[in-house]
């Protein structure tokens, strides 16, 4: 799932967010003083206090965008206690993983269909009071079993049917439907071979 909003509004969010957690000061300290300049080419122009605007590169909006997503995360759990991937580390400690996030993306996982559905619906519901929108068009949802199976998804977020995929890119790597890794290593090939001009 892909999560985008309107940047005022996440502004807005984020500073609530921010303020909240009592890191308002240590994120401002981050622009007293900024300073930068424009480059054309081998010219650069006086350098001229940055007064509005994040620098190129900066990590702050990440950083801050991670912890929203954060408090979406932590408010979704608490509704959907349960409904997440059973697995067991090895001293049989039961543990319960329902999302993995990167930079504005969010992997939803469960171990049945109506888990998944249950928790996709909430996710939805909490990025939408939050003034959030989710991104339909560019969600997916994705059966994971070995033994292959025909039947097809029915998850639903804002009404819509999510896309059903046989595969697709996280963190750089191809996750497959089948567990296979056959992909993933055909996509790694073909990136090498890119490089190599080949």
């Amino acid at each position: 799932m892909t999560v985008y909003g309107l940047q005022s509004i996440v502004n807005v969010i984020l500073l609530k967010a921010v303020s909240k957690k009592g890191l308002l000061q240590p994120v401002k300290s981050f622009f007293v003083g900024s300073k930068a300049c424009d480059r054309i080419g081998n010219e650069v122009s006086k350098w001229f206090p940055v007064i509005v605007r994040l620098r190129l590169g900066c990590v702050v909006p990440s950083w801050l965008f991670n912890l929203f997503v954060d408090e979406v995360v932590r408010e979704v759990n608490g509704q959907v206690l349960g409904r997440g991937l059973k697995l067991i580390d090895e001293s049989d400690h039961e543990l319960e993983v329902n999302q993995s996030l990167s930079t504005g993306d969010t992997l939803l996982v469960a171990d049945a269909e109506e888990k998944l559905g249950r928790l996709v619906t909430e996710f939805g519901r909490v990025c939408e009071r939050r003034k959030f929108r989710v991104n339909v068009c560019k969600s997916k949802a994705m059966r994971h079993t070995r033994r292959g199976s025909s039947a097809r998804l029915n998850v639903m977020l804002n009404g819509e049917l999510l896309e059903e995929v046989d595969q697709f890119k996280y963190l750089g790597s191809v996750v497959a439907a089948n567990g296979g890794v056959e992909a993933d290593v055909r996509q790694r090939v073909n990136e090498g071979c890119k490089v190599l001009g080949q």
